[in-house]
């Protein structure tokens, strides 16, 4: 398993995205997503660890980095509220 730091940055009504580092460990590879995204500092500027096996990108479980922090949980949450405010709509 190898896990690779996608950073994506948006102009105007276009996304750039490519990988600026990979390991075999993850937690190194968080590291290295907390700093660059500090670095980076922008609304315009994201990261994603991504998970790749046999050269192919395991779909989910990925991680999100922006300003120094993770946002996955937010995200993961944001998504189930919606899906329960779906699923009441359908009642």
């Amino acid at each position: 398993m190898i896990y690779k730091l996608q950073k994506y940055t948006v102009f105007a009504d276009s996304e750039v995205e490519h990988t600026v580092f990979e390991h075999e460990d993850e937690e190194t590879v968080v590291e290295k997503a907390l700093e660059l995204s500090k670095e980076a500092m922008s609304d315009y500027t994201a990261f994603r660890i991504e998970r790749w096996e046999n050269d192919k990108r395991i779909v989910g479980g990925w991680r999100f980095f922006q300003k120094g922090e993770e946002f996955t949980g937010w995200i993961r949450e944001a998504a189930k509220k919606g899906l329960q405010e779906l699923k009441r709509d359908k009642e």
